[in-house]
């Protein structure tokens, strides 16, 4: 019915999800990256730091980005502030970065790595 379609805005090719803005992860210039979500100085905080397991720290959530999926790891004495602010803020990192809507974000507790494959992997 051409109601419908004009209540949608008209006819129009439909492009396939891949093809919708996003980065090619396969690209050499992406590099994996981690950061922490802290609000140890007040208001929660993103820092970028060094790649690597040893900075993870139970006080705090991470960030880690190693291109083909996001980890958002969840420090065990980490404040329920950064918990909540971790994965909205991993949603728009992605969003910022240009990346697939369908780029897969884990959630990780700590002590619970095992039961994340994807993440043991990673470092």
């Amino acid at each position: 019915n051409e109601e419908f379609w004009k209540i949608l805005g008209g006819k129009g090719e439909i492009k396939a999800a891949a093809e919708e803005n996003a980065v090619d992860v396969s690209s050499e210039s992406l590099e994996k990256k981690m950061y922490i979500v802290s609000d140890t100085s007040g208001p929660v905080k993103v820092s970028e730091v060094p790649f690597s397991r040893s900075s993870l720290t139970s006080n705090d959530v991470f960030i880690i980005d190693t291109i083909k999926d996001v980890h958002v790891w969840i420090g065990k004495k980490s404040s329920s502030a950064e918990k909540h602010q971790a994965m909205l803020i991993s949603y728009r990192y992605l969003k910022a970065m240009g990346r697939y809507d369908s780029t897969c974000v884990t959630r990780v507790l700590e002590g619970q790595e095992d039961r994340c494959t994807p993440f043991l992997e990673v470092f």
